[in-house]
């Protein structure tokens, strides 16, 4: 795969458990730019002649039913490559 191409890589996340943000987490971050679902970022990259699929997700939310701000502690990953 090329750097930069997610072709055939499905990635879900499955059964996410999250926590109300601390007073401390809040003060920490620009709260504006928290959107209502985890923003996740996918890319191939070639290390040494091999490639490697990174995944960078920011695991807070707003969650759109409360409004609340919550953190994503818990969850299980599924990835679908096809070939």
């Amino acid at each position: 795969m090329a750097p930069g191409n997610t072709a055939g890589v499905e990635l879900q996340l499955a059964q996410p458990s999250f926590l109300p943000l601390t007073q401390i987490e809040k003060d920490a971050l620009d709260l504006n730019k928290i959107e209502e679902q985890i923003e996740i970022n996918t890319e191939w990259v070639n290390t040494e002649n091999r490639p490697y699929f990174v995944v960078n997700l920011v695991p807070i939310r707003k969650n759109p039913a409360t409004g609340v701000y919550e953190n994503l502690f818990l969850l299980v990953s599924i990835f679908n490559i096809a070939k």
